[in-house]
């Protein structure tokens, strides 16, 4: 995994950590061992972030970092901009959430965040 660009040295190794890929949620979870490290890179460079019971809230001006995961031998991009959701009562984007939380389970769960702007077809074989 990586934050920031595709050369970012800012890479982090994540052996052996299973992932399920739903397109049916807008959120993403982590998993309990990376929680306290993902969320640290991710909103670190943001201002006026504030977690409550693992939601992090910040205003939507600011943007988390693009996020980059290895699969397969292929870095696929979640962009910043693609991580945050607008929650203000006007729809004003005055107040947004970051669409990763926390899990209590030890695998992560791949919101629809990652297939913005790739073709996705489901097999069920």
């Amino acid at each position: 995994m990586r934050f920031g660009d595709s050369e970012s040295t800012k890479k982090f190794e994540l052996k052996d950590t299973p992932a399920i890929f739903s397109s049916s949620m807008s959120i993403s979870f982590v998993p309990k061992k990376y929680t306290k490290l993902f969320f640290e890179k991710l909103v670190g460079g943001l201002k006026y972030v504030y977690e409550k019971n693992g939601v992090y809230y910040s205003q939507c001006a600011g943007r988390p970092d693009d996020v980059f995961f290895m699969f397969d031998n292929r870095w696929v991009q979640i962009r910043g901009e693609d991580m945050v959701i607008d929650i203000s009562p006007k729809q004003d984007m005055s107040l947004c959430m970051v669409n990763f939380l926390p899990s209590v389970d030890d695998y992560w769960v791949i919101g629809n965040s990652i297939y913005k702007e790739y073709y996705v077809t489901h097999n069920p074989d």
